[in-house]
């Protein structure tokens, strides 16, 4: 009894396989496109990407634990050692290490850290003003 798929089979799946995933890319650009023309990826872009613009207070709640005190210093134009001496960092890591990471450090809970920046990004620029 031989078990083995005979070669042609191998082949029409493959070919299959590829017409799906060209077709897969497709669709993906198609919707890229429409987004880009519902200007949905350049409202995206203002909000989120773009530091060319000063942020304001309402932004501090884009800030996520993720980040990294590099991106915060970045995005809400804040000098580096603004975050360090307020939240009294010694990490040899600052800036580039993310706030989670950081929290789990310093053994404090990840949410409350995050509230912490959040406030001493607030700070800064109601102090900026």
């Amino acid at each position: 009894m031989n078990t083995s798929v005979p070669k042609r089979y191998v082949e029409i799946i493959l070919g299959v396989l590829v017409v799906i995933f060209l077709f897969l890319c497709l669709l993906l650009v198609r919707e890229y496109n429409y987004l880009k023309r519902q200007e949905l990826m350049s409202l995206y872009h203002d909000r989120v990407l773009s530091s060319s613009r000063p942020s304001l207070a309402a932004d501090i709640s884009l800030i996520q634990s993720w980040m990294t005190f590099d991106y915060i210093n970045v995005t809400f134009k804040i000098p580096p050692d603004v975050l360090k001496s307020s939240l009294h960092i010694t990490d040899a890591h600052y800036p580039r290490i993310s706030l989670a990471r950081y929290a789990k450090s310093i053994a404090t809970s990840s949410p409350a850290f995050l509230l912490d920046v959040q406030n001493a990004v607030r700070d800064f620029l109601a102090q900026k003003k």
